[in-house]
């Protein structure tokens, strides 16, 4: 086993050949970790957990969603995630600019009709302002919720399952 292991794993071949259980270790322990593709679109980077259905958004600082900007955001995501039912959590820490028309169009039920929920957490003041506003005025299909963690975010899209 420790020799097809090997076969895998060719950039620690030479540490794994002086430490033998060194492979095997990293991979026990990491083992837990589920795979995630990242993808970069103009306003953040991607990553799909496949596990549990968790569309993870890191929002760029500076970011500026415009109508043009949302949608290659979004042909972005529906690429990573497929017709997969899924759950956002974005992590809103970084300040960034949206636009009216870009978030109606994120609204749009052909847009969004495999999201089922959006957590946002590390929400910046200004942010928090602006997630307000927009959901106040134009509803959403879906539950949105902003949390000060990433934990607490998580925890209530889990429950929502």
């Amino acid at each position: 086993m420790h020799g097809s292991l090997l076969c895998l794993a060719k950039p620690l071949t030479i540490l794994c050949e002086d430490y033998p259980g060194l492979l095997f270790s990293f991979l026990l322990l990491y083992s837990h970790q589920p795979f995630m593709k990242i993808v970069n679109t103009p306003i953040a980077q991607l990553s799909f957990d496949l596990a549990n259905n968790i569309l993870h958004i890191k929002v760029y600082e500076g970011a500026n969603m415009n109508l043009e900007n949302a949608r290659t955001h979004y042909q972005k995501i529906n690429s990573l995630v497929g017709a997969r039912n899924y759950f956002a959590l974005v992590d809103a820490s970084n300040h960034y600019t949206i636009e009216e028309e870009a978030w109606k169009y994120a609204s749009l039920p052909k847009i969004i009709f495999n999201r089922k929920a959006v957590a946002q957490y590390n929400i910046a003041l200004s942010n928090r302002l602006t997630a307000t506003y927009f959901t106040v005025n134009y509803k959403t299909s879906m539950p949105f919720k902003v949390f000060s963690t990433k934990d607490n975010a998580l925890i209530w899209l889990k429950s929502l399952s």
